[in-house]
C-alpha cells in the first residue's frame, strides 16, 4: 500500500515540475519574441496641427471630434507637405480629433503614406472645467496649464478638475499606451499628428534631457514638431523643439532633477493602479498593485542612489583638468618637445673667471707646454718647503733644549738633511740666487731675539751678534 501511495505521489510531482519547465519555456520564448520584434530605438516626430477655429477665435476647445481648421490652418498644413515628405517617413498616425488628421491630409493627398493611423491616447489634455475658457487671457488659460506644469516637475498627482485626465498618471498612461503602439510597430522613423499641451507636457515629463524653460520661452506653435528618439524600455532623448536643437547631455542640474523625478514617479504610478483596482473592487489586482508598488519603491530607491553617485562622479570628473595630453617627463628630456633625430646641442659653459685666457689665445692651457715647463723650470720654489721643514722640526726641539745654539741647530739641520744634500744645496743655490734680496727672519733659541738674514749683511749681522 505504501508503494502504490509513493508510487502515485511520485507521478504527480512528475506532472508538477513538467508543466512547471513548459510555462519557464514559454515565458522565455514570449520575451524573446518580444524583444526581437520591437528591439532598438526610434525616432518619432510630433507635429502640432494646423490652426483650428477655436485656435483662432482664441478658444480652448479639448472636445472629441473638436472643430475643423481655419482657412489659414488649411494653406498651413498643405506648406508643410514637402518638408514632410523630405523627412522619410515610415509611419503616419493621427489623434482622434478632426484637426489633427485634416493637417495629414494634403501629406495623403501626395500619396506619400501608405495608411493614416487614427490613435485616441494623442488627443489634447482635457481641459475639464476651463473648457471653452479663453486661449489668451483670463484664469482658465492659467489654470489649464498648472497642473500639466506640475506633472513635469514630478507631482504626477496633482489633479486637472473635471477632466476625463483626472491626474498626470492618467494623462501619462494614455499617452504611453499610443506611442508604445507606434514603437511596437516596428516604425523606425514615424510621425504624430497630435495636439500642443499634449505633445509639450508629456515630451518634458518623459525624455530624459528636458529643458522646461522651453515650456516659457519657445511654446509650440501651429505646425511645429518636437523630435525624440529612444524606446519605452530605454527612455526618450529630446533632439530638436520647435527647430531648437536640445544638447542630449544636460546639465548636472538637470540630470539632479531627472533622477529625482524618476525616483517619485513609480511610486505614484503604483498608488495609481492601486487605486483603479480598489475602486473596481478586484481583490487580486488590488494584491498585485500592493507587491508591484513595494518592488516599484525598493528598486526606485535602489536606482536613484546609483544615478545620484554616477552623476555626481561624472561631474567631479569634468571638474578636474584633463592631463591626458600631457608630455611625459621622459619624452620631455629625451626629445626636448622636437623631433627625436634632432641633433642634441650642449650650451657652451660660461668662463669661471673673466682673467682666464680666451679660446685661441696663445697662452691657452696645452699638454705639451706644461712638460716643457716642468723641464725647463728652476726647482728653487718647490724646493723651499722641503728645506723648511727640517728646521720647523729642529725648533721643537731647540725649545725643549734652551741651551743649545743656533750652531747647533744648524749642525742638526746637516746632520738630518743629509739624505737630501744635494736636494737641499741645489734648493738652497736656487733660493740665493732666485731671491737674493727677500729677509728670512729666525728666532734665536738663547735669546729670544730676532736675526735677520739678508745676503752679507745678514752674515754680519749674525757674526756680531
Amino acid at each position: 500500500m505504501h508503494r502504490l501511495l509513493g508510487a502515485v505521489t511520485l507521478r504527480r510531482t512528475a506532472r508538477r515540475v513538467s508543466m512547471v519547465a513548459v510555462a519557464v519555456v514559454l515565458t522565455a520564448l514570449v520575451f524573446a519574441v518580444t524583444a526581437i520584434g520591437a528591439a532598438g530605438a526610434m525616432t518619432l516626430t510630433f507635429v502640432r496641427h494646423a490652426e483650428s477655429q477655436a485656435n483662432a477665435d482664441g478658444i480652448i476647445d479639448t472636445s472629441v471630434p473638436g472643430p475643423d481648421l481655419s482657412a489659414a490652418g488649411q494653406a498651413q498644413a498643405a506648406a508643410i507637405v514637402s518638408d514632410l515628405i523630405a523627412k522619410d517617413f515610415d509611419g503616419f498616425y493621427a489623434s482622434d480629433m478632426v484637426r489633427t488628421q485634416q493637417t495629414a491630409a494634403p501629406l495623403i493627398a501626395a500619396g506619400t503614406p501608405e495608411q493614416l493611423h487614427i490613435l485616441a491616447g494623442l488627443h489634447e489634455i482635457d481641459a475639464g472645467i476651463f473648457e471653452g475658457s479663453s486661449e489668451d487671457q483670463g484664469i482658465g488659460r492659467i489654470g489649464y496649464v498648472v497642473s500639466p506644469f506640475l506633472w513635469v516637475l514630478g507631482a504626477r498627482f496633482a489633479p486637472l478638475p473635471g477632466s476625463t485626465d483626472a491626474d498626470g498618471n492618467a494623462f501619462d498612461e494614455r499617452v504611453d499606451d499610443a506611442v508604445e503602439t507606434i514603437y511596437d510597430s516596428g516604425d523606425q522613423n514615424a510621425v504624430a499628428f497630435a495636439h500642443g499641451a499634449t505633445i509639450m507636457f508629456w515630451v518634458l515629463m518623459n525624455v530624459d534631457n528636458p529643458d522646461i524653460a522651453l515650456l516659457l520661452t519657445h511654446q509650440l506653435d501651429n505646425t511645429e514638431s518636437v523630435v525624440i528618439t529612444g524606446s519605452p524600455d530605454d527612455g526618450w532623448t529630446l533632439v530638436n523643439w520647435g527647430g531648437v536643437t536640445v544638447d542630449a547631455d544636460p546639465s548636472f542640474a538637470t540630470k539632479m532633477f531627472v533622477d529625482f523625478r524618476n525616483w517619485v514617479t513609480p511610486q505614484q504610478t503604483s498608488l495609481y493602479e492601486l487605486s483603479k483596482a480598489i475602486r473596481a473592487g478586484d481583490l487580486r489586482r488590488t494584491v498585485q498593485a500592493i507587491g508591484t508598488g513595494l518592488t516599484h519603491l525598493v528598486v526606485s530607491t535602489i536606482d536613484f542612489g546609483k544615478a545620484v553617485v554616477r552623476d555626481v562622479v561624472d561631474a567631479v570628473h569634468d571638474l578636474i583638468p584633463n592631463r591626458t595630453g600631457a608630455v611625459p617627463v621622459s619624452a620631455a628630456v629625451a626629445t626636448g618637445g622636437a623631433d627625436e633625430s634632432d641633433p642634441v646641442t650642449i650650451p657652451a659653459r660660461p668662463a669661471a673667471r673673466a682673467d682666464l685666457p680666451a679660446a685661441g689665445d696663445e697662452q691657452v692651457f696645452k699638454p705639451e707646454r706644461v712638460e716643457a715647463a716642468l723641464t725647463d723650470a728652476e726647482p728653487a720654489t718647490t724646493a723651499e718647503p722641503m728645506t723648511k721643514l727640517p728646521k720647523m722640526v729642529d725648533d721643537e726641539k731647540d725649545s725643549a733644549e734652551p741651551d743649545s745654539t743656533v750652531a747647533d741647530t744648524e749642525s742638526d739641520e746637516a746632520t738630518d738633511s743629509e739624505p737630501r744634500s744635494d736636494l737641499s744645496e741645489v734648493s738652497a743655490d736656487s733660493t740665493k740666487a732666485d731671491t737674493p734680496d727677500t729677509p728670512e727672519i729666525h728666532a734665536d733659541k738663547s735669546t729670544g731675539d730676532s736675526v735677520t738674514k739678508s745676503g752679507t749683511d745678514g752674515a754680519a749681522q749674525k757674526d756680531a751678534a
